[in-house]
């Protein structure tokens, strides 16, 4: 199983993008964890959230500051073989940015960087 499960943009004030979005395009706030810098939008099948900058670089460990480097968005793929597709991303060409790590709510999370600079979180679904 792999499937796109996430759109994800960094930003300085996750709780004003998504009221931003919520006023402008009717999209209702699914999710807001104030303390974790992270929002999600109720869109359907596919996630699209915003995370705070300071969240971005944590996950990350490198500071988002230069766009050319570390884009400010990045598209989530959800899968039960976080590491096989790791691997496989960088056999052909991607770069590993951060390693898979457990988070603490269950989910396996790594991130690669795609040729062209498309970031790419690569990761098993949250586990409610």
């Amino acid at each position: 199983m792999i499937r796109l499960g996430y759109i994800i943009f960094y930003v300085e004030n996750v709780k004003r993008m998504l009221e931003l979005f919520e006023r402008v395009f009717s999209l209702e706030i699914g999710m807001y964890i104030d303390e974790a810098g992270y929002g999600e939008l109720k869109t359907g099948d596919v996630t699209l959230a915003f995370a705070s900058t300071e969240l971005g670089e944590k996950n990350l460990g490198h500071e988002l500051s230069d766009p050319q480097t570390y884009p400010r968005q990045e598209i989530g793929i959800v899968t039960d073989d976080v590491d096989g597709i790791v691997s496989k991303a960088v056999e052909n060409g991607c770069t590993l940015v951060a390693p898979a790590k457990e988070k603490p709510w269950g989910q396996t999370v790594a991130y690669v960087m795609v040729p062209g600079g498309i970031l790419v979180e690569v990761c098993t679904e949250v586990k409610k």
